[in-house]
């Protein structure tokens, strides 16, 4: 009888594991428990991240004490250590991670503004920003070709 009710028990427990875990078997990452005892999986700016990967903590009545992860911040499904600047894969600016206040961005190009001389005129050029792979169009002066003004009078 003893046995049985062991059986019974251990069918039922792995029963109820697979049907609150959604048949979640492990948690992708190490630091799992300790997010999901910070309160990371009903926190929506991490909620997706931590159902994909550590579902089985998320549906633990119980979590087990892990060193805490290094605070990061998540901008677009990357994690950024907490003071790193960075830009975007879309060149959208220049951003900093703040922690738990989440991250701040500005402009990666500010305007700049430029009046050039008599004589001169603007044009753009694509300005590299750093090794991003990202480009800022930047003003500057340049001379006015006399022949294409004496061919447009």
């Amino acid at each position: 009888m003893q046995s049985f009710v062991i059986f019974t028990t251990t069918v039922l427990l792995a029963f109820m594991l697979s049907g609150v875990s959604g048949g979640c078997t492990e948690d992708k990452n190490k630091y799992c428990c300790t997010w999901a005892s910070k309160g990371y999986c009903s926190n929506e700016n991490y909620r997706e991240y931590m159902e994909q990967t550590c579902c089985l903590s998320c549906n633990a009545s119980e979590s087990i004490n892990i060193p805490p992860p290094p605070e990061t911040c998540v901008y677009k499904g990357k994690h950024y250590p907490i003071n790193e600047r960075f830009i975007p894969d879309d060149c959208s600016g220049v951003c900093k991670c703040k922690g738990n206040k989440g991250f701040g961005c500005v402009s990666l190009c500010p305007p700049v503004g430029m009046k050039c001389k008599p004589g001169m005129e603007l044009e753009y050029y694509r300005q590299p920003v750093g090794d991003s792979g990202c480009f800022c169009e930047r003003p500057r002066c340049k001379r006015v070709d006399k022949n294409r003004i004496e061919n447009n009078n």
